[in-house]
């Protein structure tokens, strides 16, 4: 689940830097530096200091560590099909009303 954990928020970062301007090409790369720090202070990438992620790249700033959120990166995904929880709610009470139809008898 780390390992999971990890590569959603990897993602996510890489979608914050392309809505700042970054291509994703190179967002990807800079995504990539974080996770190698990371990864050889042997520390989770929630633990770079933001003096680090400037040192990487200066587009990184605070609202950059935001998407580090769980619940604001599900709430972010909105698509069909997505883990959003108003989305995944929806579809839960949808599935109860035809299952409930499903066990009337029929007449």
């Amino acid at each position: 689940m780390r390992h999971q954990t990890r590569s959603c928020l990897a993602t996510d970062l890489a979608d914050w830097l392309v809505r700042k301007g970054v291509p994703f090409r190179h967002a990807h790369h800079l995504v990539g530096e974080a996770v190698a720090l990371a990864e050889a202070r042997k520390i989770p990438i929630t633990q770079i200091s933001l003096a680090d992620w400037k040192k990487i790249n200066p587009v990184f700033n605070a609202s950059a560590l935001d998407v580090f959120s769980v619940e604001k990166g599900l709430a972010a995904r909105t698509t069909i099909g997505s883990p959003n929880p108003k989305l995944v709610k929806q579809q839960l009470a949808r599935w109860q009303k035809i299952l409930v139809a499903r066990k009337k008898p029929i007449k």
